[in-house]
């Protein structure tokens, strides 16, 4: 694909120089030789079969993603034992019971990854979702942290 528009853009660049069209006929007809070169150029860039990456999609636009697991032991339905064992300690504890870690977590099968927000009812975890650092921050300003007390009794 690529070798035909070259050659069609050799071609229309030749015919102007040797004035074949009109000069207002030649500046379209090369412009258009120029196009077809630049989308030549840019579908062999971006192969079509590349799969889209919904994940990282979701987390650049509205700053989360939801997902089922974190590694093996970290799952919806998992207690706050097996998270505390599996990832440790969270750098914050909202005052909403919810956890946040602030360290590089990846989504599965995705480029996305950003800090983990564990959210737990009843003792069990109702919610994963990774979030950009910018957004992890603010949900630390918005719902509160809680304090030190309040964060070991809910461990």
């Amino acid at each position: 694909m690529f070798d035909f528009t070259a050659k069609l853009g050799i071609f229309v660049c030749s015919c102007i120089q040797k004035q074949f069209f009109e000069p207002g006929r030649a500046l379209r007809s090369g412009l258009i030789a120029l196009s077809l070169i630049l989308a030549s150029v840019n579908h062999a860039a971006v192969p079509e079969s590349a799969p889209s990456d919904r994940a990282a999609a979701k987390l650049n636009l509205y700053g989360s993603v939801g997902v089922e697991s974190v590694g093996s032991n970290v799952r919806i339905g998992a207690s706050k034992a097996e998270v505390a064992l599996t990832v440790g300690s969270p750098s914050q504890v909202l005052s909403d019971g919810q956890w946040i870690f602030f360290r590089d977590f990846w989504v599965d099968h995705s480029v996305a990854h950003g800090s983990l927000v564990v959210g737990f009812v009843g003792g069990k975890v109702s919610e994963l979702t990774i979030v950009t650092p910018a957004k992890g921050v603010a949900l630390c300003r918005m719902i509160g942290r809680s304090s030190s007390a309040e964060l070991i009794s809910r461990k």
